[in-house]
């Protein structure tokens, strides 16, 4: 009978100590786990921030692109105008006098 109290309290020892060993490994796996999620939520804001910037620098160069493509349309335009109107001009008879006046006018318009 001794010796079945014995190996009782023995094994009632050996199963607090794994109870011991297998809260201990549920308290590491868990701290692991949530180590490795952060490490995984900061791993996916640094790329969504790597591909934000670079969306941003893309957007940005596409907008510098087409304002100088709208730059280069209306200098376009007011050269072709600039041109229609000299011609105009001097087609006429009094060019000199035609255009002093047109200058003339065009400068005394309120702004």
């Amino acid at each position: 009978l001794n010796e079945a109290e014995k190996r009782l309290t023995d094994a009632q020892k050996q199963l607090n100590q794994a109870s011991v060993v297998i809260s201990k490994i549920k308290s590491d796996t868990l701290k692991t786990k949530k180590l490795m999620l952060e490490a995984d939520a900061n791993e996916a804001k640094n790329d969504l921030k790597f591909r934000f910037e670079r969306g941003m620098l893309v957007f940005k160069s596409k907008e510098r692109q087409i304002f100088y493509e709208i730059k280069e349309q209306i200098t376009s335009l007011v050269m072709t105008r600039t041109v229609t109107r000299v011609k105009e001009t001097f087609t006429q008879e009094k060019p000199s006098a035609k255009l002093i006046n047109n200058t003339i006018r065009t400068l005394e318009l309120p702004s």
